[in-house]
């Protein structure tokens, strides 16, 4: 049901739109006797009103947040107090008093306070600020007057029984006035707070109309009184009246959101329970309260002195009506001030909270940052001990993050972390803390693990929800995760060792190939140490001229003919010796250093080439291998161009290989890059085909010559069905598309023979020719020239046969 069907089906509205319809038509109809008229008008035109909205305050206070129920309490207080005060009334209609006025006037006051203490304790604002000084001493001159007024009541009870109406009833409908258009500020203020709180602004506008309505009304009376307003009693204008009681009716009865969901409300403080001693408090110090006090000593000095028996009529009402209307415009002028300070001091407020939010949680996903995670990590330790529970931290890096920064721009990975922070949210629980600690690197802290064993079942739905594909300007992107995991008190017992264990089985995770997960092992911190270690040598290798390349030759199966050589990065570690690029590459493309490195192996390898060229023999190309980060890299095309001049080799004699993954990463921006290669002259290979994923439609569009079937297909297609089945199909489609295709890790006879029955063009392998130095290139260059063919070559001084070329 509609918040508003379910308004105007409240029973409580129903019975009240009946009342006050029944009342109203005994003012309305003409048929109806003066006094059946005037028995409604002092007997039930207030009672019956004020008895309903009793109830509509009261009923149904179980369904609604405990602060709220303060605020429907107060105000239901001030109705009761405001109906003793009408019952009064109606009892002394016949015989007026004065001490029946005074009390009256003692109980509009009340109800006025109550309503003004539930206001204070409104659920989606704080309490009054702090004042400065000239509120201060507005608040002192108030609180004098408070108390002599107070003093004034008891000397000052005989001399009601002696005034005059003058001296009673017009005071207390000033009195009236100004406690209305008090409320009004407050009401108003309260609606402009709560802007971000739908059902409360409604709520707040509803009992703007009702307090303008008593102001009304209240206004109307006094100008009866004094002879200003001509208005008949118990006559159609009495409907008037009963205004108020409908719109105040409906404000107290929205139960229900407005517009749908409910905003969050504006952060605030906690507050504690209402003290006896904080409403009294309340009482002595609100300035307002204490001018109103002040009326009785003002009636009580001006009548007890006969400044009002002296003064002639005009004289005494004038006298009256200016040290009245002085004192309700302090006390308005210090209740609006109150107020601009109370929206000022709340505007501060809330901008230390928001200032505060910011320290401690992530600007592009609002998640809790490192600060705030440290914090609730340190705080849950604690209860994990007391309680002696497990607590499971949970490390997720995104895989190849940096691609989609690289090929659509930081804006296309915002919008992506935005979407992994709101996916990961579903499967955090309440109490547990999901946290961004900068870049693509997100943590999970997960209290109160029943057995370690849950952790596995937690990572796979966090890595899950992350595999359907991540939008960004109708495009669909792709993305996976490593998680690493780390327990209390199983693996650490503070803060900084839990985030660091779960950080190092992040890593071993992301080199399983990723989207996976890894829980920490003792043996780990040592494996970190040696990648620190040899992260710390590479950074200087490059310096230290510890590279060196070697060349294994590519041979034509046809014809048995050298047809090139691919160039294989080695590292000459000074402790380590001889280490191949499966050792070492991984944390070249981690830390930075193929940026470097992916340049001098390439100047390298064509300074080699141009020595092998001899005018006496067709070019002999080598083939390079290239890093994803070098790829992106802006400056690749200019960087070949560079050094191919510098060096002074032919553009054909260079052929880069890709990985397939590589190359459909981003199809759009690989097919620009390897167009403007074509345009250059220099040749381009898929290297290690088979092993990634690819689009055929794609792969058509490339502007590529090669596909190199990896060895891990090759070594099996002469025992193995399946081997040989993929094998062929990459020979048959590549001559489809008009592409030459090098088989790798070609090592017996037989492999030899089935590839050449099967089509494919070219081979290399420890059956040719294993790796070489540039001397021993040299030597078997020459050695081709008399005829020797590129088969069983001597084994000396090379490479085991387990390194795969280009590994």
């Amino acid at each position: 049901m509609s918040p508003r069907r379910a308004l105007w089906s409240d029973p409580i509205i129903l019975s009240g739109a009946a009342v006050l319809s029944a009342i109203a038509l005994c003012y309305l109809l003409p048929g109806i006797a003066p006094g059946v008229r005037q028995f409604v008008a002092i007997y039930l035109s207030n009672l019956l009103p004020l008895a309903l909205t009793i109830a509509a305050l009261l009923v149904g206070l179980d369904r609604l947040e405990p602060s709220e129920r303060t605020v429907w309490r107060f105000w239901a207080g001030a109705f009761s107090l405001w109906l003793v005060q009408d019952s009064l009334g109606s009892l002394s209609v016949y015989r007026p008093s004065p001490l029946s006025s005074f009390l009256q006037d003692a109980l509009h006051v009340g109800f006025y306070l109550l309503l003004v203490f539930g206001l204070q304790r409104e659920p989606h604002r704080g309490g009054m600020p702090g004042a400065p000084v000239l509120l201060r001493r507005l608040q002192a001159a108030g609180t004098a007057l408070f108390a002599f007024g107070l003093l004034s009541y008891l000397p000052g009870i005989p001399l009601l029984f002696e005034r005059p109406l003058f001296a009673t009833q017009v005071p207390s409908l000033i009195l009236y006035l100004i406690l209305d258009a008090d409320l009004l500020i407050r009401l108003l203020d309260a609606h402009r707070a709560a802007a971000r709180c739908p059902r409360w602004r409604a709520i707040y506008a509803w009992l703007v109309v009702t307090a303008a309505l008593w102001i009304a009304t209240d206004a109307a009376e006094a100008m009866g009184y004094v002879s200003l307003l001509d208005l008949p009693p118990a006559g159609p204008a009495d409907v008037v009246w009963l205004l108020p009681f409908a719109t105040f009716l409906v404000a107290v009865r929205i139960r229900e959101p407005v517009g749908g969901q409910a905003a969050p409300a504006s952060p605030r403080e906690p507050r504690e329970a209402t003290h006896p001693a904080e409403v009294l408090g309340a009482l002595w110090g609100d300035a307002l309260v204490a001018y109103t006090a002040a009326f009785p000593l003002l009636h009580f000095v001006l009548h007890g002195s006969g400044a009002l028996a002296a003064a002639s009529p005009p004289a005494r009402e004038a006298l009256t009506l200016v040290l009245l209307t002085l004192l309700a415009g302090l006390a308005l002028t210090y209740q609006r001030l109150l107020l601009a300070e109370n929206r000022r001091l709340e505007a501060e407020r809330l901008q230390a909270v928001r200032l505060e939010h910011r320290a401690y949680h992530d600007a592009l996903t609002g998640l809790p940052n490192r600060y705030l995670l440290l914090d609730r990590l340190h705080i849950a330790l604690a209860r994990a001990r007391r309680a002696q529970t497990r607590i499971a931290l949970f490390f997720l890096d995104l895989d190849r993050f940096k691609v989609i920064n690289d090929t659509l721009g930081h804006t296309a990975g915002d919008a992506v972390l935005q979407q992994v922070g709101i996916r990961l949210a579903r499967h955090v629980r309440q109490g547990d803390t999901l946290a961004r600690l900068g870049g693509d690197e997100f943590i999970v802290l997960v209290e109160a693990l029943r057995r370690a064993e849950d952790t596995a079942s937690i990572a796979h739905k966090l890595l899950e929800e992350l595999h359907a594909p991540f939008t960004f300007e109708g495009k669909g992107l792709f993305l996976t995760a490593s998680v690493g995991v780390s327990l209390f008190p199983d693996d650490a017992e503070e803060e900084a060792a839990l985030l660091q264990h779960a950080d190092l089985a992040m890593y071993r995770a992301k080199a399983g190939g990723g989207d996976g997960l890894r829980l920490y092992r003792s043996d780990m911190n040592l494996r970190s140490e040696e990648r620190l270690s040899l992260e710390s040598s590479l950074r200087k290798a490059v310096g230290l001229g510890q590279f060196a390349l070697q060349f294994q030759p590519i041979v034509d199966l046809a014809g048995g003919g050298l047809a090139g050589c691919e160039a294989l990065l080695r590292w000459r570690h000074p402790e380590r010796g001889l280490l191949l690029p499966a050792s070492f590459i991984e944390v070249a493309e981690m830390t930075g250093v193929i940026s470097s490195l992916g340049p001098w192996l390439l100047r390298a390898a064509c300074r080699e080439a141009r020595a092998w060229q001899h005018p006496a023999r067709p070019p002999l190309p080598v083939a390079v291998n290239v890093s994803p980060r070098q790829f992106q890299e802006p400056g690749l095309l200019s960087g070949i161009r560079t050094i191919l001049e510098e060096e002074g080799l032919p553009a054909p004699c260079l052929e880069l290989e890709i990985s397939e993954t590589l190359a459909m990463q981003n199809p759009g921006r690989t097919t620009e890059i390897l167009q403007a290669l074509k345009e250059l002259g220099v040749a381009v290979s898929i290297d290690a085909f088979g092993t990634g994923y690819s689009s055929l439609a794609c792969l058509k569009r490339f502007p590529i010559g090669t596909l190199k079937i990896d060895r891990s297909f090759v070594s099996g297609i002469d025992q193995d069905p399946a081997d040989a089945t993929i094998a062929a199909t990459v020979i048959a489609m590549a001559r489809r598309l008009d592409l030459r295709v090098v088989a790798e890790g070609v090592e017996r006879e037989e492999q030899r023979e089935w590839l050449l029955r099967e089509g494919c063009d070219r081979a290399q392998g420890h059956l040719f020719c294993p790796p070489l130095w540039p001397a021993q290139l040299a030597a078997r260059l020459a050695e081709a020239e008399g005829g020797r063919p590129f088969r069983a070559a001597a084994r000396e001084g090379v490479v085991p046969p387990k390194d795969a070329p280009g590994g």
